[in-house]
């Protein structure tokens, strides 16, 4: 007979929160380096463990945004703007998440 594992939580899981920083932590430095598709996919490894640190959903906005602006692909531009909302609700302090929601409230001339 297979044992299962008990579902971690993240609420109450303190270990997951320790992954997904270490991720974060990586991912950061691979975002520095141009590296954005090997960072999204920690940061994605990251939100998924642990939900709850808007360091992932900005730094995951910041890389939908510069993808988006590249190809200029309204879903993932939509995608930054959710992050950072995620990012904004999380942590309601953070003056770099305002300044980049800014970006999606300004009306350019067509």
């Amino acid at each position: 007979m297979i044992k299962k594992e008990p579902r971690r939580v993240p609420e109450t899981d303190p270990q997951l929160a320790v992954i997904a920083q270490k991720k974060i932590k990586r991912a950061k430095k691979l975002y520095s380096t141009g590296e954005y598709d090997k960072a999204e996919i920690l940061l994605k490894e990251s939100i998924t463990a642990f939900p709850f640190l808007a360091q992932a959903q900005l730094t995951l906005g910041k890389i939908f945004l510069i993808k988006g602006s590249a190809a200029r692909d309204m879903a993932l531009l939509n995608s930054a703007r959710l992050m950072f909302e995620m990012a904004r609700a999380i942590d309601p302090g953070q003056a770099e998440v305002q300044t980049l929601l800014e970006l999606f409230t300004v009306q350019y001339p067509e």
